[in-house]
């Protein structure tokens, strides 16, 4: 089943990806969901996440910079300051931020950059 949401962009289940690019069940379908800013969410589409799905924990991969960039941009488009916009998690949701990078990970990646590029 494809879910249409009113805000979620690129929201599909993984199982079900996996699954139709193999031709074949390995995954189970409607257990774990990927998707850009869950954030941005209307309210309608956290009611749908919450009831429709179980969505009950939301992992969020993304950077603090693209927070950063992306709180700007709802600061932006709402014309105000950010402690006037409203929490963006979707309450009775749990929420983890993952880095996967790293700062290790982060230093071994500027090693490799020719000085050069930054001048």
């Amino acid at each position: 089943m494809a879910y249409k949401f009113d805000e979620i962009i690129n929201f599909r289940d993984v199982g079900k990806t996996v699954n139709d690019f193999l031709g074949y069940r390995l995954v189970e379908e409607g257990v774990l969901y990927r998707s850009a800013r869950p954030d941005d969410a209307s309210p309608r589409d956290r009611e749908a996440l919450k009831s429709e799905l179980g969505i009950k924990t939301v992992m969020d991969l993304r950077t603090e910079t693209e927070h950063l960039m992306q709180a700007e941009k709802r600061r932006a488009a709402a014309g105000a300051d950010l402690e006037t916009i409203p929490g963006r998690r979707i309450p009775g949701v749990r929420y983890s931020e993952i880095k996967i990078t790293g700062r290790q990970f982060e230093r071994f990646l500027l090693s490799h950059l020719s000085w050069l590029g930054f001048l």
